[in-house]
């Protein structure tokens, strides 16, 4: 495991307790899973790989629609997470650990359908990095499957300096996500805040994060030999704005 993978373990096995909470799973997954059914009835896929997949949110998802799911992620401790998401939900997924540069070696494809959401590629922190995901991704596919990316979009972040992502509370926790900036790496924080205790209690912690922007992303797609590139500014196929897209969404067929 390089350098980066252990920074981003070593992050995610801290947060694993309070991040269904922050994240809104329960909240998030009806929402999710319609969105999920949009694309598979744009793309027809039936065995979807999500790579990076957290506890289980997207496929969770994608098995509730019937498909056969493979769900990967390098915390053990996210995918135990996940795998009792999947039992409280009554839907069976195979779940590999394995980072996103490593899926290769790890997982038995191939597949129709590969997503990597919620901003996972940033934790690729170099070209590199970067270009060993994608060159899995590609193997990983049958010819004509479909790739989905979805990252911030780090164009409208970096020109605005916007240092606060996210602020969430789950009952009597508050989580504040917020950036330092620098170059060519942003430090990602999450400041957690017990209000339950008088005085309240916090923790915070964080990890390095690359920026990737669109022409990074579009290049590395292309070079790892997918076709059809198209980009959006949401999930629901939104239109891409440099300057206010909330996300980066970037889809390509092997």
């Amino acid at each position: 495991m390089n350098s980066g993978n252990l920074e981003a373990a070593e992050f995610y096995r801290g947060l694993a307790a309070s991040y269904d909470g922050m994240t809104r799973f329960a909240e998030r997954l009806p929402g999710e899973r319609a969105l999920l059914a949009e694309w598979r009835a744009r793309h027809g896929f039936n065995r979807p790989l999500d790579a990076a997949c957290g506890t289980g949110l997207h496929a969770i998802a994608l098995a509730q629609l019937g498909l056969e799911v493979t769900g990967a992620d390098l915390s053990p401790e996210m995918l135990a997470g996940a795998r009792a998401h999947a039992a409280a939900e009554g839907v069976k997924i195979a779940w590999v650990e394995a980072a996103m540069e490593q899926l290769t070696g790890h997982v038995q494809g191939p597949f129709d359908a590969l997503f990597c959401l919620g901003n996972s590629l940033p934790h690729l922190l170099d070209e590199e990095a970067l270009a060993a995901a994608l060159a899995g991704f590609h193997q990983l596919l049958v010819p004509g499957g479909l790739l989905l990316l979805q990252l911030v979009n780090y164009e409208a972040v970096l020109a605005g300096q916007r240092r606060i992502l996210a602020l969430n509370r789950d009952g009597e926790r508050e989580f504040i996500r917020f950036y330092d900036f620098g170059e060519p790496l942003l430090g990602f924080n999450i400041l957690e805040i017990d209000w339950s205790q008088q005085p309240p209690r916090h923790h915070l912690q964080g990890t390095p994060l690359h920026p990737w922007r669109r022409a990074e992303v579009e290049r590395a797609v292309e070079t790892a030999g997918f076709g059809g590139i198209d980009i959006f500014g949401d999930l629901r196929r939104g239109e891409y704005a440099t300057a206010k897209s909330p996300n980066l969404v970037v889809t390509a067929i092997r």
